[in-house]
């Protein structure tokens, strides 16, 4: 099985289970749940799912991740670092992506056109190159084939 393949959110907890983040998994299946929805609000989205689960596996990083859900059912990765920095990506689907980050000296960082909706693997390579991740596609590789 690859990412491509997956067809529900249960497949990618099923991904984040066998990288060993349960309680990752275990959050992300709760989001795309109708439990505790409120009126006009939508449970998180598959290409949501798929877009967040992409990027987490193409990096690294020493931080602490959390995950919310938008209105509109778009995940919201957080990702906490210990020394203060703050990384924010609103997963609009599989390949589009909007983020603001804050540096260590409590600057905002964004890519040229501040709070934009960019490509998923543009906001991977400013994040990269800020120094918020490390890209490891040997991780990536090896994370999708453990399940396949």
């Amino acid at each position: 099985m690859t990412l491509s393949d997956v067809a529900t959110i249960s497949d990618i907890s099923a991904f984040l289970r066998s990288m060993g983040d349960t309680t990752l998994a275990d959050r992300l299946d709760y989001l795309a749940s109708d439990e505790d929805l409120e009126p006009g609000e939508s449970p998180a989205t598959v290409e949501s799912a798929r877009g967040f689960f992409e990027l987490f596996a193409s990096v690294e990083s020493d931080s602490e991740v959390g995950l919310s859900c938008s209105p509109e059912g778009w995940i919201v990765g957080e990702w906490w670092f210990p020394d203060g920095r703050v990384v924010g990506i609103w997963f609009l689907d599989a390949n589009m992506a909007l983020f603001s980050a804050i540096n260590k000296n409590g600057e905002f960082v964004n890519v040229k056109e501040r709070n934009v909706v960019t490509e998923r693997s543009k906001v991977t390579q400013a994040l990269v190159k800020e120094d918020f991740f490390l890209a490891s596609q040997s991780f990536r590789i090896r994370s999708i084939s453990r399940n396949g």
